[in-house]
């Protein structure tokens, strides 16, 4: 699952959302299975998974791309990989955007 604007002063709903989802997720989501989303990778925007497969999934970004990905902090009880080039900036969504297309060389708009 892939979370955009968590750090973005510009979309403070999408950032109180994600905040409360967090928070709320055994309730919202009694019923529906695994309930135990964590953030495992942030490049820009946040992708979760589950608890169970989180270790993986970092495991493998660090073996596919070790100069580029970096341990960052805990956020929720989970280890989150930061990408080299992306730092929360305050200037906002844009500045991603931008961003990403210099480093893929397309653009992304």
């Amino acid at each position: 699952l892939m979370v955009d604007d968590v750090f973005s002063s510009k979309w403070m709903g999408a950032v109180e959302g994600f905040h409360r989802f967090m928070h709320n997720q055994k309730r919202i989501l009694e019923g529906q299975g695994s309930s135990d989303l964590v953030p495992f990778l942030y490049v820009g925007r946040i992708y979760l998974t589950h608890r169970r497969f989180a270790d993986a999934y970092r495991e493998a970004l660090l073996r596919s791309m070790p100069n580029m990905l970096f341990p960052g902090k805990e956020m929720y009880g989970s280890s989150v990989l930061l990408f080299g080039s992306f730092e929360v900036q305050p200037e906002g969504f844009s500045d991603y955007i931008d961003d990403e297309e210099k480093y893929f060389g397309y653009p992304t708009s």
